[in-house]
Parts: structure tokens; C-alpha cells; sequence
């Protein structure tokens, strides 16, 4: 079983004045647990049982912004309390932000790198200084791999994706979306999460910050055949409700119907059916034979088990738009 729990990059940060992110992935096997997180931008991470902190084996940093690294000191710091002796963390992150990750480490750890930390070696270095096009295998992580690819943003960046011979997941993140890169390394994958920083209104804010809109990420997923389309990263008030500030679900689940309603456009555009539904079931089952768009919120979990996928959602009193096409 693969589970899959979402922090910080969903729509109830548009309610924060910047976004914070993190992903952290579980696979079973066994009845052995290894964890993996992606960016470690959400506090939340902090709030993680010990024994999660103890199974940590690899970090995956997309780029080195700060909403996407601030917390990563503390991470390592917490893993440092928990790991077994001789246990290490491997850390992946674009080659050229090396130098700045280690002094940010070095901080948190009175001026060293303690042994459990792992960098990349330079053979693993000279393999991700790629060009956008290439799709580069990096790891495995029991019988799933990891694949990576470059991707267009305001500074080095990379998209995860984790693949194995029942399914494949895709995290990009913070990345400009169109590009054939990210369409190839995506292609075929049962959930795709892309981020969505800016409304269509704003597609030129968006390309000149190198981010997406609900119509690229969906014109992403189209064209990779993604099952399940996860749209994360959403901006604070780039929507224009000044009733944003105001932290109510009624507030989110408007920015989600927004948000669902510019997704949908591209479908309209493609001339494809579709539907935009609700559901007050705590864990939602998504059908692998039906497409399906959504906005994440902070705490989701997404469990894949057996190649069903379900969603889980943290807050009681909630209703989950999603569209199905």
C-alpha cells in the first residue's frame, strides 16, 4: 500500500499569505514501513508521530525556496532524535543548490553535516544536470522507482515521479506546465499533482513566474493520460475575495468551486463531458474508470491499495467537489 499525505499545499493555504509544502509518501511492504517526503516547506511536518521521524530514508527536495525548505532544519533535526544508529537519510535536490542546502544544514547543526545525512555523489550529480527533455531513474525505494525530470521555474527545479508495476504518482511542483518533459515522465500516472498557483485570468502573472493555471495543469493531464488530476499550490488571494482572510470552510470550498469551474474550461474547450459533483463521505473512493479533477486541501490523504485509490479528508464538516469526465 502507497499512502500519500498532502501538507500545506492545498486550498486551505489560500488563506496564508504564502504557500507551504510538503508531501510525504509511506509505502508498505512486509509490514515494513519506509517514508519519503517531498519538500519541506509545512509545519505541519513537525507534528509527525516519532516512529514516522524513525522511517525516514529519503528527503526529495523539488527546488530551494524558502515555502519549500524552511522546515527542512528541523526535519533532519527531529530525524536525528529518532533514527536507529547507522540508519542514513538520502537527500535528492537539484546539483546546483548543493552548496546553499549544506550551509542551511549547517546552521541547524552547530556548524557540521552529521554522518546520517546523505548527499548526492557525483555521479547522481552529473545525471541530473540534464536539459528539460530527459527522464533520468535516480532511485528505489523497495520495489517502486523514482524518476525525475527538469523542470521551468525561477530557479533549478525537479519533478518527482514514483513508479512501480501498479501504478505511477507524479509531484510536480512549482514549474511551468506545457512542457513535454513533464508530459512524458507523467504519462500513464494514476494520480498527477500538479500545482495550480494562478487563475486562468492571471496566465501572464503565471508565465512570468514560471507557474501554472487550472487549464495548463489540466491540458498536462490530458495530454500525459493521467487518471486522477490533484491540483495543489494555490495562491492566497489572487482570486480576489477579500472574504479570504476570513478562515471558514465556506470561504475554501468557494475558491474550490472557482477553481473546478477553470479546470473545467479546458474540458469544455476539449469537448469532453463532464460533471462537477460533491460528496460528504470522509473517504471518498476515486474510480480508476472515470477521470477526475480536485482541489487538495492541507491533511488530505490519498491511499492507493490494491489500485483503488481513496481519499481521505481531515475535517468533519466538509463537502469534496471534484469533476468527473
Amino acid at each position: 500500500m502507497i499512502s500519500v499525505h498532502v501538507m500545506g499545499s492545498g486550498s486551505a493555504n489560500i488563506l496564508q499569505r504564502r504557500n507551504k509544502s510538503a508531501i510525504v509518501v509511506n509505502l508498505y511492504l512486509d509490514d515494513q514501513k519506509t517514508t519519503a517526503i517531498i519538500d519541506c516547506g509545512s509545519k505541519n511536518l513537525l507534528s509527525l508521530p516519532k516512529i514516522i521521524f524513525s522511517k525516514i530514508r529519503r528527503i526529495f527536495i523539488t527546488h530551494t525556496h524558502s515555502d519549500h525548505i524552511q522546515y527542512l532544519g528541523w526535519v533532519l533535526r527531529k530525524i536525528n532524535r529518532h533514527i536507529t544508529n547507522g540508519s542514513k537519510v538520502k537527500l535528492f535536490y537539484p546539483p546546483e543548490k548543493e552548496l546553499y542546502l549544506k550551509l542551511i544544514i549547517r546552521a541547524y547543526f552547530l556548524g557540521r553535516i552529521p554522518r546520517f545525512i546523505e548527499f548526492l555523489n557525483e555521479n547522481e550529480k552529473a545525471q541530473l544536470y540534464f536539459n528539460s527533455d530527459n527522464l533520468k531513474k535516480i532511485d528505489k525505494i523497495q520495489k517502486s522507482e523514482v524518476w525525475v525530470c527538469s523542470v521551468v521555474h525561477r530557479t533549478p527545479a525537479l519533478c518527482y515521479a514514483l513508479k512501480n508495476p501498479n501504478l505511477k504518482i507524479t509531484f510536480p511542483v512549482d514549474t511551468l506546465a506545457g512542457f513535454s518533459s513533464i508530459q512524458k515522465l507523467a504519462r500513464n500516472s494514476l494520480v498527477f499533482f500538479h500545482e495550480s498557483t494562478f487563475p486562468n485570468k492571471n496566465k501572464r502573472w503565471a508565465s512570468m513566474s514560471k507557474h501554472s493555471t487550472p487549464s495548463t495543469a489540466v491540458i498536462d493531464a490530458l495530454r500525459s493520460n493521467s487518471n486522477h488530476l490533484v491540483l495543489t499550490h494555490i495562491a492566497d488571494m489572487r482570486f480576489g475575495h477579500r472574504s479570504l482572510f476570513k478562515k471558514t470552510l465556506k470561504d475554501i470550498e468557494i475558491i474550490e468551486d472557482a477553481i473546478l469551474k477553470q479546470a473545467a474550461e479546458t474540458l469544455t474547450l476539449e469537448s469532453i463531458n463532464f460533471q462537477i459533483k460533491r460528496s460528504t463521505m470522509p473517504i471518498l473512493e476515486l474510480k480508476n474508470n472515470k477521470r477526475t479533477i480536485l482541489v487538495v486541501r492541507d491533511l488530505d490523504t490519498f491511499n492507493v491499495k490494491n489500485g483503488r485509490l481513496f481519499l481521505r479528508r481531515q475535517s468533519p464538516n466538509f463537502t469534496t467537489q471534484y469533476i468527473q469526465y
